[in-house]
């Protein structure tokens, strides 16, 4: 299973964990839940944390330029000294000494100016450093804490739940015998993940039908997925650019030039980032040596450019890459580089626009500062921060796929006459089932009605005609079931790379 904080998202890809200024990021945005059904048929989410320059840096040393006879630290370590000393409640804080200067690094930092500068605790770094890797011991799934247990929302390729048959759009109501209603994201990992080997006792429903599996742990690394699409159209999805990212794609190309695949897809959907050493190990898997990556402007405002290396796989008479509003920094460097070199044509929807560089600064506790070092911008010296990447051919999925899930207290509904977001969401949802409705505007009129009596008669349910919290849960999960085992037929972005690919 992977380690998703509870940030209530449904994503089709995999789920990364969202940090602090992230959240916070999302805050600004939109200003309301936004449990969404799918991004992109990806997990975190959510949109990685950083273009992370991987490499390790020791102790921070510029400390030592603060002594006693600093007047600004003399005043921070006044009041540091005095609330450690006199404030009456700091016995109620465990580890105050910590807690402070955490608390202090906090107001430090900020969001108002870098939303992707923050300080890490020993344990966020770890989770840090896992989420953009991919590799995590358990079954392999992403999901959704919902009220009725855990929505599965995809399933890593060859992971155990895959090999067990569970499937996205199964939702969890047990693990080994105890049910998961009330589990938060922290409890749910700790009862699935384990030592590789051992076996963990899965419920599930299915369409109201209830199933029960042992699914044995083990490590699950995947950053990279690929297949034979057409007999000479290959696709790649890069879930993240991870550490094993350019050895991941080259054995794909591997296989994709041994059977004269000479046109390619490369999914970059909810892509949202990684280290700039694998950003640019993969993109030297296509572009020509001395072919430039991308440019890095410092403060002092010196500049540096990444150049590629390889020039490896030149079989691809043809290149499109899929890209969303969650494809982010290095995979909009990615985006960039190709297509500013001429290598490819962009399809999807406006990127996310993060386009400065992290740096980590790590401690001897094991915490970390992750600092924002510098800005990118494309060879064709492109500034996308806040802004994003266009696309060259715009377009978009359906509209519910981006929509919240709807979640309703216990004994809430809605029926006809009445008008409520959580009604155009299911407008929507039946929308996109196949269902006749005239509206998708909240108004919950006749044509509402009718085909809400319809999806009740075909899944079993009484045919009321009223949307309550049984028949929402069962509306979002059945729209990531057959997104996801009928991608082909619902993807108009991945149909339309095609189209323009056999042209």
């Amino acid at each position: 299973m992977g380690d998703n904080k509870e940030d209530r998202k449904i994503q089709i890809k995999l789920e990364r964990h969202l940090w602090p200024d992230e959240i916070e990021e999302i805050r600004q945005k939109k200003r309301k839940k936004q449990n969404t059904i799918l991004l992109a048929i990806l997990i975190v989410f959510a949109i990685s944390s950083s273009l992370l320059i991987g490499v390790i840096l020791g102790m921070n040393t510029k400390a030592d330029e603060f002594n006693t006879e600093n007047e600004q630290f003399n005043r921070f370590a006044t009041i540091y000294q005095t609330l450690l000393e006199d404030w009456y409640f700091i016995n109620d804080i465990d580890d105050p000494e910590s807690t402070l200067i955490d608390r202090a690094i906090d107001g430090m930092i900020g969001t108002d100016l870098d939303l992707h500068t923050d300080y890490m605790t020993p344990e966020e770094v770890e989770y840090f450093a896992q989420s953009i890797d991919m590799g995590f011991t358990g079954i392999g799934i992403q999901y959704q804490i919902i009220d009725d247990g855990i929505l599965v929302e995809r399933i890593y390729k060859d992971a155990p739940a895959d090999q067990a048959g569970l499937e996205p759009g199964d939702i969890i109501i047990e693990i080994d015998g105890k049910s998961v209603t009330g589990w938060d994201s922290d409890k749910l990992v700790s009862e699935v993940q384990g030592e590789a080997g051992t076996v963990v006792n899965v419920t599930y429903i299915r369409q109201k039908e209830t199933f029960m599996v042992d699914i044995t742990r083990a490590i699950v690394e995947n950053s990279v997925y690929g297949e034979i699409i057409d007999y000479n159209i290959g696709y790649i999805q890069i879930f993240q650019f991870s550490s094993a990212a350019p050895e991941e794609v080259e054995k794909y190309l591997i296989y994709f030039k041994d059977n004269n695949v000479d046109k390619l897809i490369i999914d970059l959907r909810d892509d949202g980032g990684g280290y700039l050493t694998s950003l640019i190990g993969v993109a030297s898997l296509f572009l020509d040596e001395g072919d430039p990556i991308l440019i890095q402007e410092y403060t002092d405002k010196t500049a540096e450019t990444s150049f590629a290396t390889g020039g490896n796989y030149e079989n691809f008479t043809n290149i499109i890459i899929l890209g969303n509003e969650n494809s982010a920094s290095a995979s909009e460097a990615f985006i960039g580089c190709m297509r500013d070199n001429g290598e490819a044509i962009f399809v999807g929807v406006t990127t996310y626009g993060k386009s400065t560089v992290q740096v980590p600064v790590y401690f001897a506790d094991g915490s970390a500062l992750k600092y924002s070092k510098a800005l990118w911008l494309t060879p064709k010296r492109i500034a996308i921060d806040k802004v994003g990447l266009e696309p060259d051919v715009f377009v978009e999925l359906h509209p519910v796929l981006g929509m919240p899930i709807i979640e309703l207290s216990e004994g809430e509904f809605y029926q006809y006459d009445q008008v409520d977001e959580n009604i155009a969401i299911a407008q929507n949802c039946l929308d996109f089932l196949g269902y006749e409705v005239e509206r998708n505007d909240g108004y919950f009129d006749q044509s509402t009605k009718t085909a809400l009596i319809e999806f009740q008669k075909d899944y079993d349910l009484k045919p009321s005609g009223i949307m309550d919290g049984d028949v929402t849960s069962l509306l979002c999960s059945e729209v990531i079931r057959q997104w996801s085992t009928d991608t082909d037929r619902y993807d108009t972005q991945k149909a339309k790379a095609l189209e323009l690919l056999n042209e």
